[in-house]
C-alpha cells in the first residue's frame, strides 16, 4: 500500500511537471550570457557591511562574510535585503527592497518591489503593485500594475511580464514577451533588447530605432466581440484539450497505479459522499491553515509545499472524477476491461464538459467535479483500512 501511495503521488507530480514545463516552451535564438563580475563594476559594492534588517534567515548568518547561508523566508511589512544570500529568497511584504546579492531565485509578493543595485543570480518571480528594477537578474518574470526597468537595470536573458504600464530604460540581453496597455522605451543608448520583442496591447507603439536588435511582433488586443467562427473553434479546441488531458491521465493511472484505479471502482456511497465533503472543504481548510502558517518562519515552507500539492491534485481532479463515473458505467453495462474503461471515462468527461458550458451553473458543476476528484484521491490514498476491506471482499 505504501508503494502504491508513493506511485500515486509521483504520477501526479510527474504529470503536472511535464505539462507546466510545456507551457513555458518557446523557440528562441541561442545567446550565451556569462555572469562575469569583471564586466560589472557595481558588483564589488553589493556586499553591505551591516546585518540583514527586518529579516530572519533560515540558517545562521556568517558575520565575517556577511552572508546568509541557505534560503530565507520573510513575511513583514518592510523588508530590506542588503547582504548576500546563498540560496533562494521567499518574501511577502508591503515595501520590499533588494540591494544585496541573492545567489538563487527571488520569489516576491509585495505592494512595492525595489531592486536597487541588487544582483539576483537566477530568476525573479514577482507579483506586486509597483516594481522598480535597477539591478541585475538572469530571467525576469513579473505581474504588476506598473514595471520600470531603470537605466542601470539589466536582464541577462528573458523578460516575461504583464502590467498596465511598462517602461524600459535598461537592457534585456535576449527576448522580451510583454502584455501591457502602455509600453514606453527611453531614448537612450543603455536601452536595448538584444533579441526579439513580442508584445500584446490595444494599440501599436513606435519602437525607437536600434532599441530592438531582433524582430518586433505586435499582437492586437481588442475588446470587441469575438467572431462566431472563432468562438466555435475555441470551444472545439477546449473540448479536445479536455479529452486529451483526461486520456493521458487515465493511461498513466492504469500504468502506474492500477490498484488506485481498481479502488475507485469500488467506491461506495459513503466513501463518495466523504470524498465530496473533503474535496469541498479542502480549499477552506487550506486557507485557514495558510493564514496561521504563513506568518511563521517554519510554517511558510510547509504552507508552500502543501499549496503546491493541492494544486497538483486539483489539476487532475476533473480527470479522476471522469474516471470514477467511467468505472460506474463499465459496471452498469457489464463491459469490463481497460479499453471500455477509457471509452466510458472519455464519455463521462465529455458529459461533464458539456454541463460545464451551461450559463450560470456550469462553473459550479465544474468546480464540484474538480473538488470531488481531489477528495476522491485523498480518500483513496489515506483511507487504508477501507481499501483493504474492499480488496478482501473482492478476493
Amino acid at each position: 500500500m505504501v508503494k502504491s501511495n508513493l506511485k500515486i503521488i509521483f504520477s501526479i507530480f510527474l504529470i503536472a511537471l511535464l505539462i507546466s514545463s510545456c507551457c513555458f516552451a518557446t523557440t528562441e535564438p541561442e545567446v550565451t550570457a556569462t555572469l562575469d563580475s569583471s564586466n560589472n563594476a557595481e558588483e564589488a559594492d553589493l556586499t553591505a557591511s551591516e546585518e540583514l534588517p527586518d529579516a530572519t534567515p533560515a540558517n545562521e548568518q556568517d558575520s565575517e562574510s556577511n552572508e546568509t547561508e541557505g534560503d530565507i523566508y520573510i513575511c513583514q511589512s518592510v523588508v530590506n535585503i542588503s547582504n548576500d544570500v546563498s540560496g533562494n529568497a521567499y518574501i511577502i511584504g508591503d515595501d520590499v527592497t533588494i540591494s544585496g546579492r541573492i545567489e538563487g531565485d527571488l520569489f516576491v509578493i509585495a505592494k512595492t518591489l525595489t531592486v536597487n543595485e541588487g544582483y539576483i543570480y537566477n530568476n525573479i518571480f514577482a507579483l506586486a503593485n509597483n516594481i522598480h528594477f535597477n539591478g541585475v537578474v538572469y530571467n525576469f518574470y513579473a505581474c504588476a500594475n506598473s514595471i520600470n526597468i531603470d537605466s542601470k537595470g539589466f536582464i541577462f536573458r528573458d523578460m516575461k511580464a504583464m502590467a498596465e504600464n511598462i517602461n524600459i530604460s535598461g537592457g534585456v540581453q535576449r527576448n522580451a514577451f510583454l502584455g501591457t496597455s502602455n509600453l514606453t522605451f527611453a531614448d537612450d543608448s543603455s536601452t536595448h533588447i538584444g533579441g526579439n520583442l513580442e508584445y500584446s496591447s490595444e494599440k501599436e507603439i513606435t519602437v525607437p530605432e536600434g532599441t530592438v536588435l531582433g524582430e518586433v511582433k505586435f499582437n492586437q488586443e481588442t475588446t470587441t466581440s469575438t467572431p462566431k467562427s472563432h468562438s466555435i473553434l475555441s470551444y472545439v479546441v477546449d473540448l479536445l484539450k479536455t479529452l486529451l488531458f483526461t486520456f493521458v491521465i487515465v493511461l498513466l493511472l492504469l500504468w502506474l497505479t492500477p490498484k488506485f484505479v481498481k479502488n475507485i471502482g469500488n467506491t461506495g456511497v459513503n466513501k463518495a459522499l466523504a470524498s465530496l465533503g473533503i474535496g469541498l472543504l479542502s480549499p477552506i481548510c487550506l486557507t485557514i491553515a495558510g493564514v496561521i502558517l504563513i506568518f511563521t518562519i517554519i510554517g511558510l515552507p510547509i504552507f508552500i509545499c502543501t499549496m503546491f500539492a493541492f494544486l497538483l491534485l486539483t489539476y487532475i481532479g476533473f480527470a479522476v472524477t471522469s474516471l470514477f463515473f467511467g468505472k460506474l458505467l463499465t459496471k452498469q453495462f457489464k463491459m469490463e476491461g481497460n479499453i471500455n474503461l477509457i471509452l466510458f471515462t472519455l464519455l463521462s468527461s465529455l458529459a461533464l464538459w458539456i454541463i460545464g458550458q451551461i450559463p450560470f451553473v456550469g462553473w459550479l458543476v465544474l468546480f464540484v467535479a474538480y473538488m470531488f476528484g481531489v477528495g476522491l484521491t485523498l480518500v483513496h490514498i489515506f483511507w487504508k483500512k477501507e481499501n483493504k476491506k474492499e480488496e478482501t471482499k473482492e478476493n
